[in-house]
């Protein structure tokens, strides 16, 4: 990827392409390119979004961010906050960065959610994710069939 790719720059200097929503693989997709994709475990259903958004970073010839950029992106949009890696507990103190979080195109109002895929499988059925709440973020872990999800591309 070139630096044209570089939609949201962190106080870091990570990089990463605008959000997306992941298009889906089906089991059979999945099983295909898993070895190329790097895949461990393939979902026993379809619709994939995690898996789709590991192939659509793939075909970019990047990948999708690890836990600890998804930490340093919320480090950067909860300006003042206490950011914890470690899994399934709060950020404390301090506020989403609204503004900027509708600028680097996550959320369209003040009100709304967001959450992103990392690159780390968690199982067949799960991987890990960080959510974007307006007073909270934190690590998690969720089935891969959820739509709603969006994912970044490494930007380098």
């Amino acid at each position: 990827l070139g630096g044209s790719n570089c939609a949201i720059e962190l106080s870091d200097g990570t990089c990463f392409t605008a959000p997306f929503k992941p298009t889906p693989l089906t089991h059979a997709e999945c099983i295909e390119r898993q070895s190329e994709l790097g895949i461990t475990d393939c979902r026993d259903g379809d619709d994939d979004y995690w898996a789709g958004a590991v192939k659509a970073c793939k075909d970019m010839g990047s990948s999708l961010p690890s836990q600890e950029q998804l930490d340093q992106l919320a480090r950067d949009l909860y300006p003042g906050a206490t950011i914890s890696s470690t899994l399934y507990e709060n950020s404390t103190g301090g506020s989403r960065d609204n503004d900027l979080a509708m600028e680097w195109n996550f959320i369209s109002s003040p009100s709304s959610t967001f959450w992103l895929w990392s690159s780390e499988e968690y199982s067949k059925d799960d991987a890990y994710y960080r959510n974007f709440f307006s007073t909270r973020t934190e690590r998690h872990d969720q089935v891969r069939f959820y739509s709603y999800f969006q994912a970044v591309c490494l930007a380098e």
